[in-house]
């Protein structure tokens, strides 16, 4: 990238940032106001029994001129058939003008309504009919599309006053009580279960307090097969001997007699599997029980279970975003970009992507956006629009600096470098101002269309290597903690209930990558360096120094500063080995960061995090079992590895704490979120923060495409710049001697 190119971004963003600090605490109120909704929410008695949308409560909040949700709600045959109306409560910002406001409810691709946006005071109820042949068994998809305008003021700033919201606890497909009380009758319908009021799908496992490693186990495994089975989205597990409270479900493994015991006292809807669906008469709570006449028995009714597939629509909450892959072609439609005439001055937009775990991308290779759509011919000469990946600004497009108002592959090139693997946000922001925002006449404003973004619009991605690279959460959340033998090891030092619950938890979202899990081990111990590497749950204090180390090394939340300092004072071998080349380390960082500073891209910044953990936070880190090699002379040497295995890790200051936090990160939707080495999730402010990896290993490929070749050694050598330019003078050196000796040869003829 060019020093101008780079000074021109650099600007863009400063631009973005501006706007950005300028309307934080406008956003205090639509977060208010959400708060404010949850915590009336168990007080309320609404008169009809709604299935909520799998939403946290920020989800619901709709900010700016437009902005869009989208989720899936699986329904049972009985509810698809008599549910007839969706019930939206609706609450908006004051400045909000009613005229020109509007929401859009689209269910399975139909538009079934569009409602005016107007109520300011408290949510307005609306009631939208659903046509006969609309719903379906299974998933169905809901899509709310929001469009706000401002009563009093055109400027963009005043563009982040704008919000809207949805109530949780009234918004939902109405059913009949009739309907729903008994409408599950298969494994398939499990996720028809109503979900909490958080959106998450609460799974309460009863097993006792001093519960042995064998029957936790069986307990994950039956747990994570169900998840897999019916596709039950955002589950959150806990564990106690008592009965489960709220929406929600219980999952029982029984022996014996206490399984028919245990039926004998509910009522049955089913039976599949070995699994028995029933209700408890009492609460109306959905009781799962799978019983074995003896542990062989047990073991054979669990296999049979995990090998199941699923017979009808499981619901898909796409949480990791459409799935991309080497040398992919997508339209914007596909991606979820496809927009109306957009008739405002901040235009938003972002798609998810799923890109494999083991991606690896080439310094100098580009994503391609091919835009088609138009503009209008009226927009301020600053008019334009900045393309963000994972909220960084990687390039830009100015609408108003030229004649052209419509685009025809309008060519934007997005570097490959932003992209990491696993989960992506691609999103497209448009600054629209226009000459006839100085009047600001608002009740008679135009709706002149500024901007079109057609939905055949495309995005292309080159072919990319395949190369993994350790620590990565892409690859350790997919079978990265695996263990040579397929197993699953799962670490709880403390035995608590709050560990193993949040342990499941962990395995049931990592589900759909991590696959059957044929054989899960718990163990009660920290784990040694010897250990094969698998799931952690601990306290940080609880930590064996291995993986503590590694941690505080790169992101420096686990111990804080004082473990940081302890490490800088405790020398290593290897530190005392290399402490010759200290400052010659140093010199060569500066060098490094001059060169960033100027628009030398050669690589991402990937010094040191700053995350901090809070006291109610948790950690998610992935840690590689092989230490990494030295940097010589200030030169990192890449490293490579047979094996992708890596440890996962789950920290917090206390057992309460990384409850608290992973149930929060589940039913807010967060967990798609993890990417890089570590993040930090703050339950009280939602705020998740990550880290990439500071160096990384790389894992020798089982098959090695002669065309990947290119991009695997670009990518390393952008990875290593030294070792790059050093590769570099030897080559230009070899050269240049035999150069000078063919030269000495032919002048001596």
């Amino acid at each position: 990238m060019s020093h101008l190119g780079s000074l021109f971004l650099r600007s863009a963003a400063a631009g973005a940032l501006a706007l950005a600090l300028t309307a934080a605490p406008l956003r205090v109120a639509a977060d208010a106001a959400a708060a404010q909704l949850v915590a009336e929410a168990p007080s309320r008695a609404d008169a009809v029994a709604l299935k909520r949308l799998p939403a946290g409560p920020q989800e619901l909040v709709f900010r700016g001129e437009n902005a869009n949700g989208r989720w899936s709600v699986s329904l049972s045959p009985a509810e698809a058939a008599r549910a007839q109306t969706f019930q939206l409560a609706i609450l908006n910002a004051v400045v909000a003008l009613p005229e020109r406001s509007s929401l859009k409810l689209i269910v399975n691709g139909r538009l079934l309504s569009t409602v005016p946006v107007r109520s300011a005071e408290k949510p307005d109820v609306v009631l939208v009919k659903i046509p006969p042949g609309v719903l379906a068994p299974g998933a169905n998809d809901v899509q709310v599309r929001v469009a706000l305008a401002h009563r009093v003021d055109c400027s963009i700033k005043a563009t982040y006053e704008l919000w809207a919201l949805l109530d949780p606890a009234k918004t939902g497909f109405v059913i009949d009580a009739s309907a729903s009380a008994y409408s599950i009758r298969s494994l398939d319908d499990l996720a028809a279960e109503p979900a909490a009021e958080d959106g998450a799908t609460h799974i309460h496992v009863r097993l006792a307090d001093a519960a042995d490693p064998e029957a936790i186990g069986r307990a994950g495994r039956l747990v994570n097969a169900l998840v897999r089975r019916a596709g039950l989205l955002r589950p959150v597990v806990d564990v106690g001997p008592q009965e489960g409270q709220g929406a929600g479900m219980d999952i029982v493994v029984a022996v014996g007699a206490a399984g028919d015991a245990l039926v004998g006292d509910l009522r049955v809807l089913g039976r599949e599997n070995g699994v028995t669906l029933a209700r408890d008469p009492a609460t109306n709570r959905l009781i799962v029980v799978l019983a074995g006449v003896d542990d062989a028995d047990l073991e054979t009714q669990l296999s049979n279970l995990e090998d199941a597939a699923p017979t009808t629509r499981a619901p898909s909450e796409n949480a990791d975003g459409v799935a991309i892959g080497s040398g992919a072609r997508i339209a914007f439609s596909d991606l979820g970009l496809a927009t109306d005439n957009f008739t405002g001055r901040r235009f938003l937009a972002s798609a998810s992507l799923a890109l494999p775990s083991d991606f690896f991308s080439a310094e100098s290779d580009r994503a391609r956006l091919l835009i088609d759509g138009a503009r209008s011919s009226d927009l301020d000469p600053s008019s334009e629009l900045i393309f963000r990946v994972n909220g960084a600004i990687a390039s830009s497009l100015r609408l108003g600096s030229s004649n052209v108002t419509e685009f025809d592959h309008k060519l934007v090139e997005l570097p490959l470098r932003f992209f990491r693997p696993g989960h992506n946000e691609i999103a497209i922001e448009g600054l629209l101002p226009s000459p006839a925002d100085r009047q600001c006449e608002t009740a008679s404003a135009g709706r002149e269309t500024r901007l079109t973004i057609a939905g055949t619009s495309t995005l292309e991605f080159p072919r990319f290597a395949r190369l993994r690279t350790l620590p990565q959460l892409a690859s350790t959340l997919s079978d990265g903690v695996k263990d040579r033998d397929g197993r699953v090891n799962l670490y709880l030092p403390d035995a608590a209930p709050s560990a193993v619950g949040v342990g499941m938890t962990v395995l049931a979202n990592m589900s759909r990558q991590l696959g059957s899990l044929k054989s899960l081990v718990v163990h009660f111990e920290p784990p040694e360096r010897e250990d094969a590497p698998g799931v952690v749950v601990a306290t940080v204090d609880q930590l064996p120094e291995f993986i503590a180390a590694s941690l505080r090394r790169t992101l420096s939340p686990v111990g804080g500063d004082a473990a940081r300092a302890a490490d800088a004072a405790r020398p290593s071998e290897s530190s005392q080995r290399l402490s010759l080349n200290l400052n010659w380390n140093v010199a060569l960082e500066a060098a490094r960061a001059q060169l960033r500073n100027h628009g030398f891209f050669y690589g991402a910044d990937k010094g040191p995090g700053a995350l901090s953990l809070t006291q109610n936070g948790v950690l998610i880190g992935a840690v590689s079992p092989t230490p990494p090699t030295p940097i010589l002379g200030g030169v990192d040497i890449p490293q490579f590895v047979a094996s992708p295995r890596q440890w996962l890790v789950v920290a917090a200051h206390d057992a309460g704490g990384y409850a608290t936090a992973i149930d929060r990160m589940v039913a807010n939707g967060r967990w798609s979120d993890l990417a890089g080495q570590a993040v930090v999730y703050d339950p009280d402010s939602d705020l998740l923060q990550s880290a990439q990896p500071t160096r990384v290993a790389y894992v020798l490929p089982n098959r090695l495409v002669v065309a990947d070749l290119r991009p695997i050694l670009g990518g390393i050598f952008s990875d290593n710049i030294l070792l790059g330019f050093g590769l570099l003078l030897l080559l230009m050196s070899a050269l240049g001697l035999s150069t000078h000796a063919l030269i000495r040869r032919m002048g001596g003829r």
